[in-house]
């Protein structure tokens, strides 16, 4: 078999809100170069808070964040190996 091709993962750009506001975070431009061995999984984690959202999905939406500046990573896994960006969404 060939050797895998990582994933690319892209988490897309930095966000600025306000509290209360909705974020969305959106993978779409994450891809796998040669496609295989499987289809791309998402998996989007936030370290430093405590919001939860169901984080399993090329875009999920985040809701209650409080005034501070959040990371959110992303990691796409094509069935062999993982890739991961990062974004930070800045609450005011």
């Amino acid at each position: 078999y060939p050797p895998n091709v990582l994933p690319i993962a892209d988490a897309g750009e930095n966000q600025t809100g306000v509290a209360g506001e909705d974020f969305v975070l959106n993978g779409s431009g994450s891809y796998d170069p040669d496609g295989a061995p499987a289809s791309l999984r998402y998996l989007w984690s936030c370290d430093n808070c405590t919001v939860s959202f169901d984080g399993r999905n090329m875009t999920v939406t985040i809701h209650g964040l409080e005034v501070g500046t959040w990371e959110f990573t992303l990691e796409v896994f094509d069935g062999r190996d993982s890739s991961y960006d990062t974004i930070w969404i800045t609450v005011v």
